[in-house]
């Protein structure tokens, strides 16, 4: 796998001619991974105030994600080339034993696709090199957990055939 510089506007045209570049990710793309992470969390946080800003570059933060990148049951997708700029992780577990899902199920942990590729395609390519990931590793269903308030997010999980199975709610102790 090669290298790839962290994320620029300059490589959205890729993404509308066609020609998007979807792999697993390296530890090369760990800046780029931060970068878009950073990015999801200032969008997450006008649903989720609680959102820590410094999580992702925190030593734990840091750590996570080349764990990740280790992890036999993750993947680490990335759009993009030369430049990264979108990104999927998730992995795949058993089912709940309460379930009968024909196979495992596997996570969207976290999505996110830069601004300036939005619109082009680029969430539902990794998505699909996703689902073809997790299929191979025995996954029969994918869920990802996405704010109740985020009307954008809902709507393009929705067209890509997710339906509502869980609500959880919240409130103070």
């Amino acid at each position: 796998m090669q290298k790839k510089p962290q994320a620029s506007s300059a490589t959205a045209p890729a993404a509308r001619a066609g020609k998007l570049d979807v792999r697993l990710a390296t530890e090369a793309d760990i800046p780029a991974l931060l970068d878009l992470a950073d990015a999801l969390v200032e969008v997450d946080r006008e649903f989720d105030p609680s959102l820590r800003t410094d999580y992702n570059r925190s030593g734990e933060g840091v750590k996570w994600f080349h764990e990740t990148l280790g992890e036999e049951e993750a993947a680490v997708f990335v759009a993009g080339a030369p430049a990264v700029f979108a990104m999927l992780i998730g992995r795949v577990a058993e089912a709940a034993p309460w379930r009968e899902t024909g196979g495992r199920i596997a996570e969207v942990e976290m999505l996110c696709v830069g601004p300036e590729a939005r619109g082009n395609g680029c969430g539902k390519a990794l998505l699909e090199a996703f689902a073809a990931w997790a299929r191979e590793r025995g996954a029969r269903r994918l869920w990802v957990r996405v704010s109740a308030a985020n009307a954008r997010a809902l709507r393009f999980y929705r067209r890509e055939l997710f339906r509502d199975y869980d609500v959880i709610l919240e409130r103070p102790a």
